[in-house]
């Protein structure tokens, strides 16, 4: 019986964890606090500009630039007029000043198809508090990534902690040695551009780019910690609902006792006069089998009810109308006036008195024989 309750138990167990694991994921993924996709999107929030070195005397220019659905096409040229040039792709967020760094993401992930091989920079722009000035662009700090990508279709992966500081962008600020140190959380915008090197120096680098995705992610470790916070959460709801059962069903047992006691004593009994009280014999049955078998530590209210064929409501309910003591009180008196005899007249030790009447530990006789008796076991043998 006691190993069907465990496996009982077990399962709501088991059952609470695998309920708890998937709410966590879920609520994670419905407030993108493992990361989101920022193109394509269908909920408009980001916005999606190209920039080229025109402006700046450069000759790099869009040959063809075509936003559909599902991917960005561009079919670019980094002019060779300028010895930096550069032509390429950001995002930002469109009502927010950041990305939604808060999410723990970690990692940049992209979905590209590049007609030739390169390294092709990824561009994070950070805005640094008190010191970005929004009419000065170079105020803003840039890192970058050198991607190393493969003719075709791929996806790559880049942790933000990769990233580095331009080096164009150090001898344009002086003072970037006394700024704090980089802070996802201050991202403004995110950008892909030509090789920063052509690949005939002095020539004109023409190739085209598709981008199919672009999202940021938490790493696996994440996903584990947050996991293992919900198996956490799910073990401690569990054992506080137990709990909460428990109490109830003690409450209700309670209550249901109390009940059939005062319905009993409100019954009219027919007035017949009687010698002497008849004792029930079910209460004669539970009392000599207690007798006889106090030293047995399985001993229960299960344990009778098995033994007996009696249910356990009725044990209990007939101690509280023929005994002063519940069921464990009167069961551990009779081991313990058992014990009073083995102390004074025999020279078994504590323990092994201890568990000739019933109980499994020595501390729990111990905790019972002081509160009964005033003192310890071993204080009683020594003042015989």
């Amino acid at each position: 019986m006691k190993l069907k309750r465990v496996s009982k138990y077990m399962y709501w167990l088991l059952l609470c964890i695998a309920i708890g694991a998937f709410c966590s994921v879920w609520l994670g993924r419905q407030l993108d606090f493992f990361g989101f996709t920022f193109y394509p999107t269908s909920n408009n929030n980001y916005i999606y500009r190209n920039f080229v070195d025109a402006r700046d005397g450069g000759s790099s220019k869009f040959i063809t630039y075509k936003d559909s659905k599902d991917s960005l096409y561009i079919h670019y040229l980094a002019g060779a007029k300028r010895k930096d040039p550069y032509v390429g792709i950001s995002a930002r967020p469109k009502k927010k000043e950041f990305f939604d760094i808060y999410c723990l993401a970690q990692v940049l992930k992209l979905e590209l198809t590049h007609s030739k091989a390169a390294k092709l920079p990824i561009q994070v722009i950070e805005e640094i508090p008190n010191y970005t000035d929004h009419t000065k662009p170079l105020s803003y700090r840039y890192h970058i990534f050198e991607l190393p990508v493969k003719v075709g279709k791929h996806q790559y992966e880049v942790a933000l902690e990769d990233f580095e500081e331009a080096s164009w962008w150090k001898e344009n600020n002086p003072l970037s040695h006394n700024l704090p140190d980089f802070d996802p959380s201050n991202i403004a915008y995110i950008g892909l551009r030509n090789p920063l090197k052509q690949a005939v120096e002095g020539q004109d680098y023409e190739a085209k780019l598709t981008v199919h995705s672009l999202a940021l992610s938490s790493n696996y470790k994440l996903y584990l910690i947050c996991l293992f916070l919900a198996i956490e959460l799910s073990i401690f709801f569990f054992f506080f609902l137990l709990g909460a059962f428990q109490f109830w069903s003690i409450y209700r047992k309670g209550k249901f006792f109390l009940n059939a006691k005062i319905v009993k004593e409100d019954i009219v009994e027919p007035s017949v006069e009687v010698e002497e009280e008849q004792t029930p014999e079910d209460w004669v049955d539970i009392v000599n089998f207690i007798s006889e078998n106090f030293h047995v530590s399985e001993m229960s209210l299960s344990y009778l009810e098995k033994k007996l064929r009696i249910s356990e409501a009725k044990i209990s309910l007939l101690f509280s109308e023929h005994s002063a003591d519940n069921f464990r009180t009167y069961v551990n008196k009779k081991r313990l006036e058992k014990s009073i005899e083995l102390l004074r007249d025999s020279k078994a030790s504590v323990s092994e008195i201890a568990l000739s009447v019933g109980f499994d530990y020595v501390q729990s006789f111990n905790r019972v024989f002081k509160k009964e008796y005033g003192m310890t076991p071993t204080e009683f043998r020594k003042n015989l």
